[in-house]
Order: structure tokens, then C-alpha cells, then sequence
């Protein structure tokens, strides 16, 4: 990827993926881990996956054209 000077830019990024039958509390633990693995891993963004199509889009989740 570039940014829009034209500069050359490696995002490091955490996908996350969320079952939608996860009970109240294994949705309160797996957030808590996701944000510790954000700050301990210093990731620059965080995108949560919920189907096969947002692993497609990542490329514009990323510049923002989303």
C-alpha cells in the first residue's frame, strides 16, 4: 500500500472474528484479550470480521474507502 503522498506503508493490523453464539461472557473475556493483544502488540488498526467478504475489503477498510 501507499499513502496519498506516495510514501510506502505497512499497517499492522489485528483481525478479529466473533462468533454470533457466543454467550454474554466469552464475548466480555475475547474482548478484553483483543484489547490486550492490541496495546501489548502495538497494532495501528483493529478490524472486526464478521463474514468471508470483509477479508476481501480489507484493502479499503484500510485507506478508508469503506
Amino acid at each position: 500500500m501507499t499513502t496519498k503522498d506516495g510514501r510506502p506503508s505497512v499497517p499492522y493490523v489485528l483481525l478479529y472474528w466473533l462468533p454470533e453464539n457466543c454467550n454474554p461472557m466469552q464475548r466480555m473475556s475475547y474482548a478484553n484479550a483483543v484489547e490486550l493483544m492490541r496495546t501489548s502488540a502495538q497494532v495501528n488498526r483493529v478490524i472486526e470480521v464478521e463474514a468471508d467478504e470483509d477479508i476481501v475489503d480489507i484493502k479499503s477498510k484500510l485507506t478508508g474507502s469503506d
